[in-house]
């Protein structure tokens, strides 16, 4: 029978619609690698928030309004990041309401708690100097933390998503680890530009528009302000929606600092509505992932409290209050070990954010720059060889083994050559 080409045998859906390369991100971001990189950088934000407050103290409300009309309160990050993270997690199982918002929105939540942070600088227009120094000192350090553990998730999602293989975690750490400055550089570099802009606003409006002179001045001048203000706005807009971009191009194509940024800014203001698709689509497909990662880590919760608590009622207090930490050692550490087990739909949500933030660098970067999916810069492994080992032959002389088995057969001692010139002189004469 004759072959029938014209018979529709397989549909390229990822060709014809490249989102749906999205959803192996929920695969991806549930490796091991992934949550254990993804729960290190919790720990660590952790970590560093706990020692800015207890160096700095953390700000307290502040009932008194701005010159805005604004009333200064003290947001989310003014808490443990540990305790947020963990108290994601439902208390008890929701699997019979798969349509209800369960937990953050996703990737879209993820993204606003990575710049959670620095927000507050430039929300709020009263902060004391300490008030300043701890949101500062807690923004350094975040960046710090996600430019290695962040890059990490990133390198390693956009390897296995190209070129279809598993990074090295050696290779990885190496790589991220050396361009650790221009991961952070690239980051503070437009909020450093915002911070001169305002400086000089504030600046015009202190020096100029105080006296009477200086309000005409001020006036005539106000057009270049101005500009300054949509400089500001464009720097504002690349770094909030784009800062994911532009460590892509750090992590996937080497990029320096300078031409992440470059990048990164043009993919948002090129591509806007792609972008703001990409996100819709992976926000709905981390919904998904943390449905099943938030509820098994609730089921597992509850039901070992519950068990815990049939043997002794108050325990149920340390398994499912959210409140502060029993002071006693052995409640704490049982409330440690239950939010461990908390956090981790947390660190999955942060890995599958950073697995969709490589991806949709790579659509991004095929829409913008032509470039294929599994274009990428890939580190090229030197391989190392061992010294041989060294032999020495009957003289005392070094050498390597295969020489001294090499200069064995062929060395000749003088008396042999003697012997063998006597019996070819011989052989000649007869």
């Amino acid at each position: 029978m004759r072959d029938r080409r014209d018979i529709l045998r397989r549909v390229a859906w990822k060709e014809l619609f490249p989102v749906l390369t999205l959803w192996p991100c929920l695969r991806l971001a549930a490796s091991v690698r992934m949550i254990l990189l993804a729960f290190a950088a919790i720990g660590a934000i952790a970590l560093g928030h706990w020692l800015v407050a207890t160096l700095v103290g953390v700000p307290e409300p502040n009932a008194n309004e701005s010159a805005l009309g604004q009333v200064i309160v003290v947001p989310e990050t003014a808490t443990c990041p540990w305790e947020q993270f963990a108290g994601l997690t439902p208390s008890t199982p929701q699997w019979d309401r798969p349509l209800d918002v369960l937990g953050p929105d996703g990737v879209v939540w993820m993204g606003r708690r990575l710049v959670a942070d620095i927000l507050p600088l430039t929300r709020y227009v009263q902060l004391s100097w300490r008030d300043a120094a701890y949101f500062g000192l807690n923004g350094l350090w975040t960046i710090g933390v996600f430019a290695f553990f962040g890059g990490c998730m990133m390198r390693t999602a956009a390897v296995r998503l190209a070129r279809l293989e598993n990074a090295r975690f050696g290779t990885t750490v190496r790589f991220i680890g050396g361009r650790w400055l221009q991961f952070v550089g690239s980051a503070l570099g437009p909020i450093l530009a915002m911070v001169l802009i305002v400086l000089a606003v504030m600046l015009f409006g202190r020096v100029l528009l105080t006296w009477s002179v200086g309000t005409v001045i001020g006036g005539i001048l106000w057009p270049i302000v101005l500009m300054l203000g949509i400089v500001l706005g464009l720097l504002g807009t690349g770094i909030l929606f784009g800062w994911p971009l532009v460590w892509g191009a750090i992590a996937i194509d080497d990029s320096d600092g300078f031409s992440a940024v470059g990048s990164g800014f043009s993919y948002v203001f090129q591509r806007p509505l792609h972008l703001l698709f990409y996100v819709l689509v992976a926000a709905a497909f981390s919904r998904l992932g943390w449905y099943v990662a938030g509820n098994l880590a609730a089921t597992v919760v509850y039901l070992t409290g519950h068990a815990a608590a049939l043997g002794d009622p108050q325990l149920a207090s340390v398994f499912f209050d959210r409140g502060a930490y029993p002071e006693a050692v052995g409640p704490a550490m049982l409330r440690f070990w239950t939010d461990c087990l908390r956090v981790l739909p947390a660190a999955y949500l942060l890995a599958y954010f950073w697995t969709a933030s490589a991806q949709i660098y790579f659509l991004l970067r095929r829409s913008v720059d032509g470039a294929e999916l599994d274009e990428m810069h890939v580190v090229e492994e030197e391989e190392v060889y061992d010294l041989p080992p060294i032999d020495f032959d009957e003289d005392g002389a070094a050498g390597t083994e295969s020489e001294g088995h090499a200069s064995a057969k062929t060395t000749e001692t003088p008396s042999d050559s003697v012997a063998a010139s006597d019996s070819a002189d011989e052989s000649a004469g007869e």
